[in-house]
């Protein structure tokens, strides 16, 4: 892909005008607990020079067969809330490409997509997710890239890298794209990011209450392989209520 500054455009959108008319866990984990301290600003009535707009230009990919696109949840705009540079803005039109690891803001004035750095990003709301970045980057999640769905926080957090790979089949008339989700789990406990993948390794990092935690899968039927997702995140809310 290409990207285009943005800068760029606007500066020949803004020449084009004037020649027709004239004129950042309990360190970063959670630092999304801290949007109650922040100034809340609507993009809309921003001006165009704000740092949230000093991006590159998103160019979208090469076709995909039906069906498939690189997003979380959906391939168009979704409003969501963003966490940027200390500022809290609501009622942001976002897109997450889970390929690239890269949240795309949609401008209100010129409809473009733009990408926003990451660096100044500390959380981003996105369809009813939480989605936070962790900059320190730790090495047991290291290259596994730095927005993470937090689906859990408490005295233990459950938080899911969510991951799209691009898959291309060369034809005899032309190239097939598909693309392919992977969730990667991990759980904070004690400062340390675990990877866990099934009910043993998930087990084996909480440690404490095991036989109370076994009686609780049985009890509520978990199925580990069919919905590992929920009967994760069914479990740490359990563990975390009984360890309190």
């Amino acid at each position: 892909m290409q990207f285009i500054p943005v800068f760029l455009i606007f500066l020949a959108l803004t020449l084009l005008n004037n020649t027709v008319s004239s004129q950042t866990h309990r360190d970063s984990l959670f630092v999304s607990k801290v949007s109650g301290n922040l100034t809340d600003y609507y993009s809309s009535s921003l001006s165009t020079n704000a740092l949230i707009y000093n991006g590159k230009m998103f160019q979208d990919y090469f076709p995909f067969e039906p069906g498939n696109h690189v997003f979380f949840l959906a391939n168009e705009f979704t409003p969501g809330t963003v966490i940027y540079d200390g500022f809290l803005y609501k009622k942001v039109d976002l897109k997450y490409d889970l390929v690239a690891d890269q949240l795309i803001m949609q401008h209100p004035s010129f409809g473009m997509g733009i990408i926003l750095n990451p660096k100044y990003v500390s959380s981003f709301t996105l369809s009813n997710h939480t989605f936070l970045r962790i900059p320190d980057n730790p090495a047991n999640i290291k290259n596994q890239g730095q927005y993470y769905d937090a689906l859990y926080q408490g005295q233990v957090s459950l938080v899911v890298k969510r991951i799209k790979k691009i898959s291309e089949v060369v034809g005899q008339d032309r190239v097939k794209r598909t693309v392919s989700a992977q969730n990667k789990y991990y759980l904070y406990k004690d400062s340390v990011y675990t990877q866990v993948t099934n009910k043993k390794t998930l087990l084996k990092v909480l440690g404490n209450n095991l036989s109370k935690s076994q009686q609780f899968i049985r009890a509520n039927k978990l199925n580990f392989r069919k919905d590992k997702e929920n009967s994760m995140l069914s479990l740490v809310k359990f563990y975390d209520s009984i360890s309190r």
